[in-house]
């Protein structure tokens, strides 16, 4: 009996499941990728344009709530702020991803890492000597305060992509081109 008139035979197709057999897809916008899996190096998960160096990083996922509290900090007090950074860090996820960098998001990277620890430590040394020359001491606070600008460009800097969220299982992420998934595009 041949399989075209098998009317028992399973259907054949080449579409794969979104999960059991891949490590990364597309879910709308927002790539998933499965933990412990791997993401094609071929273009730069950045801009979409051919890598040319690979990088491996461990990626952090925080909630939400744990950034309000360095907002709130004047406000709720110490022990509340230590309270809701014990249970933000308990809460915390984190996954490792290999991925492909493209020589012109590479020195972006490295400028914007450069130039954020420059303000940091420049800042920070700046008001060290305007408070150690009896300077205006609350000029100098509020330097010092800047410098720590320099501490959240670095940070922004050499995050490689914005995490949406991680789970137990994958880690999603928003702002990534489609051609990350498919090559020659």
């Amino acid at each position: 009996m041949s399989n075209a008139t098998n009317p028992y035979q399973p259907p054949e197709s080449e579409i794969l499941p979104e999960s059991g057999t891949r490590d990364a897809w597309f879910d709308g916008d927002i790539l998933v990728v499965r933990k412990g899996g791997r993401l094609p190096t071929h273009s730069c998960l950045r801009c979409g344009a051919p890598s040319t160096r690979t990088s491996r990083r461990k990626l952090s996922w925080y909630p939400p709530f744990t950034f309000l509290a360095f907002v709130l900090l004047p406000v709720i007090g110490l022990w509340a702020f230590a309270i809701f950074v014990v249970v933000g860090l308990i809460l915390t996820r984190s996954g490792r991803l290999e991925f492909g960098y493209c020589g012109r998001c590479r020195t972006r990277q490295r400028v914007l890492v450069t130039s954020g620890l420059a303000i940091l430590f420049g800042g920070a040394a700046w008001a060290a000597s305007m408070i150690e020359q009896g300077g205006n001491e609350t000029l100098a606070f509020w330097v010092f305060g800047l410098s720590f600008a320099g501490a959240l460009i670095t940070i922004w800097g050499r995050r490689p992509l914005s995490i949406q969220r991680i789970t137990s299982d994958q880690m999603r992420f928003r702002r990534v081109p489609k051609s990350v998934l498919t090559p020659g595009e």
